[in-house]
């Protein structure tokens, strides 16, 4: 199994065994620094809470070349340019299966999960 499918992830490798023609929607993370939340005690006077900073670490031109690349690779690969999501640094993609095992095999890329579909309940 390929190290960028997530551990126990059957739903996603079921997909991709079936050979399916039909397009799904992945979540492509891309592997870039960690980011970093501080956790540090409030300031005097306040009552017994904390206060949390987020810490990211500094985009550097690397980073920037390194998302602008992989857009641009998803692009060739699926043919539609890939929607970012920067509060979670992943690509949101619809690609068959051909195209996913692509995605799979490209470098930059930490983890590739197939997009949940939430059923409602019909309603009457």
């Amino acid at each position: 199994m390929n190290e960028k499918i997530v551990q126990n992830n059957r739903t996603l490798t079921d997909w991709l065994e079936s050979g399916s023609s039909e397009p799904a929607t992945l979540l492509v993370e891309i592997d870039l620094p960690e980011r970093r939340i501080l956790i540090q005690p409030a300031p005097p006077g306040v009552a017994r809470m904390l206060s949390a900073t987020i810490v990211t670490e500094p985009t550097t031109e690397d980073s920037e070349e390194k998302q602008e690349y992989i857009a641009h690779s998803l692009t060739d690969i699926t043919g539609t340019p890939p929607r970012w999501l920067n509060s979670s640094r992943t690509f949101i993609v619809k690609a068959n299966t051909h195209q996913a095992q692509e995605i799979l095999d490209m470098q930059g890329i930490k983890a590739v999960h197939l997009n949940r579909t939430i059923n409602t309940p019909a309603h009457a």
